[in-house]
């Protein structure tokens, strides 16, 4: 039966790029042609790791190059773990009561003049992004653009009047597997974190529904690291999950 992915192997991996060059091609645009939202999968196959096997053969066949070509053999193919769902589904079960709980510092925040953690589901709200920062938007020149005559200005910190185009902050991480949130205190990214992770691990929930919410503030990561002498990240979740 042949596996859902695919890998390229060095001699094709040299192949593509040739191709890639010869026909003048952006990464960006053979995402478009091949309608993905990302430029990941394609990154990922030239870097030599496995891509969904419908992509790597819709490349192939826009770059005119054959499967067996520049595909590793199938027989030497990574095999594919084959009780993955179910170990998924056993840890999710596992942090569900940790991440609900009354308690938890994960499906709660704590708020001024309350005296009792709130869960995040009471509090949070839906949240547009921007999907990049232009470059005037860059912080590291604040400073120097940064105009307390201009309300915008002294609000945003040196951001003014935001023009580009917002999308639903749920779409964003839908659509891209790797994100950075930035935003002055209090804009929301803590809550934003946190109820992602609530609602991943809900299990009449489709959000994700094949991945594992892992919520590290690097604060405990810093102390927990100082105790054990191990900065590895691996080993706090490791310990975190075994907690």
């Amino acid at each position: 039966m042949a596996g859902r992915s695919l890998r390229a192997s060095a001699t094709g991996i040299q192949i593509i790029r040739k191709a890639i060059k010869h026909n003048d091609w952006k990464q960006d645009e053979l995402k478009d042609e091949l309608g993905l939202k990302t430029r990941q999968p394609i990154t990922r196959l030239l870097a030599g790791e496995p891509i969904e096997r419908s992509t790597f053969e819709e490349l192939c066949h826009l770059l005119d190059l054959e499967v067996k070509d520049v595909a590793v053999p199938e027989t030497e193919q990574p095999e594919q773990p084959r009780d993955i769902d179910a170990l998924v589904q056993q840890v999710q079960s596992r942090l569900l009561p940790f991440i609900t709980a009354s308690d938890s510092p994960i499906g709660t925040m704590r708020m001024l003049s309350v005296n009792r953690p709130v869960p995040v589901d009471k509090i949070y709200i839906d949240l547009n992004v921007l999907e990049q920062l232009s470059c005037s938007s860059h912080f590291s020149d604040w400073r120097q653009k940064f105009d307390p005559d201009n309300r915008h200005d002294f609000d945003r910190l040196g951001l003014g009047r935001v023009r580009d185009r917002r999308v639903e902050a749920l779409s964003a991480v839908k659509d891209y597997p790797k994100l950075m949130v930035l935003g002055k205190p209090g804009a929301g990214k803590t809550t934003l974190l946190k109820s992602l992770a609530v609602e991943c691990i809900q299990p009449e929930t489709k959000l994700f529904a094949d991945l594992v919410p892992l919520f590290v503030t690097l604060r405990e990561f810093a102390k927990e690291a100082s105790k054990t002498q191990s900065w590895k990240l691996l080993d706090y979740l490791t310990w975190l999950l075994a907690e």
